[in-house]
């Protein structure tokens, strides 16, 4: 979480969160391919942060991991869910599609290796960053809460 939050104050820094109010980004314009490039990094290192939080929850608490071709899909699903008694849902069903989103718009951004870029995709993500990161903020507060009674429960 410490992690997400620091991109979104580096991405506050550069006038892109909450709010877009630069007109470039560095010395390029916001719009130019070096800007899109620059903007898809943060959005997939924000991904990456959330992907990694649900790796934890997979591995340390369910105690298995997707594997496959599609494992990134499936680990948002199964962290999305709950497992009575065991642990609540991390995401939910709202973070999840956001998460989802998010996900292959990286996947893009990685397979183009950050070459054409479509601006109107890169801003309709970096402001799906901006209606994520509550989302997430509330939803892992209140996995946590709900994990700590289950701790209280279960000793």
């Amino acid at each position: 979480m410490k992690n997400i939050t620091r991109l979104t104050e580096e991405l506050a820094e550069l006038g892109l969160y909450p709010q877009i109010t630069a007109d470039s980004v560095g010395s390029f314009d916001k719009n130019s391919s070096y800007a899109c490039r620059l903007i898809s990094s943060f959005i997939a290192d924000y991904y990456e942060g959330l992907e990694n939080i649900a790796k934890r929850i997979a591995k340390e608490i369910d105690g298995h991991f997707p594997s496959g071709q599609e494992w990134h899909r499936e680990l948002l699903e199964q962290v999305s869910r709950e497992l009575p008694g065991k642990r609540p849902a991390a995401f939910s069903e709202k973070t999840f599609e956001m998460i989802d989103e998010l996900r292959r718009f990286r996947h893009i951004f990685r397979a183009k290796y950050g070459f054409s870029l479509n601006p109107k995709k890169v801003y309709e993500n970096l402001s799906l960053v901006h209606d994520l990161h509550s989302s997430v903020c509330e939803d892992i507060k209140a996995f946590l809460d709900k994990m700590e009674v289950l701790s209280e429960f279960n000793n």
